[in-house]
């Protein structure tokens, strides 16, 4: 009925929608926009925001699973070029390195907790990275 190339655009189609929604939702329920509010207040992203990024999840593995020949040609064309490797070591300790300083230079919440990121206010509190470059009252 669906050729692949027409399965994968399918797949492919509803992986964009749900990483877009989810990354959306994430930024709204980051920096909390002054000027859509009363909008958000009436609506619950959370929940939102969870299950498309489960589902992102899922689309993606699925993805994965449709390209495994493809991934597996790749990565032996990868692991026979000593550079190649070199990159992959490399990537992986980027984002390892990435991941590693979001999460550690969170600021600590009242409860013990690094659920908050860089920039986010925590309990009014005026002096965080998303503040620098502002006026204070006081300019």
């Amino acid at each position: 009925m669906f050729s692949d190339a027409e399965k994968n655009y399918f797949l492919d189609a509803s992986m964009f929608m749900f990483s877009l929604v989810c990354m959306a939702t994430g930024i709204i329920l980051h920096l909390k926009p002054s000027f859509a509010m009363a909008f958000l207040t009436s609506v619950n992203f959370k929940p939102l925001h969870i299950w498309t990024g489960y589902l992102m999840a899922g689309i993606i593995l699925l993805h994965l699973l449709r390209h495994v020949k493809w991934i597996s040609v790749i990565s032996r064309k990868i692991w026979s070029n000593k550079v190649k490797v070199l990159t992959l070591v490399l990537t992986i300790l980027v984002t390892a390195g990435v991941c590693y300083f979001i999460n550690t230079s969170s600021e600590i919440d009242d409860k013990g907790g690094r659920g908050n990121f860089p920039g986010e206010r925590i309990h009014g509190s005026g002096d965080s990275f998303g503040d620098r470059g502002k006026l204070s009252p006081s300019n």
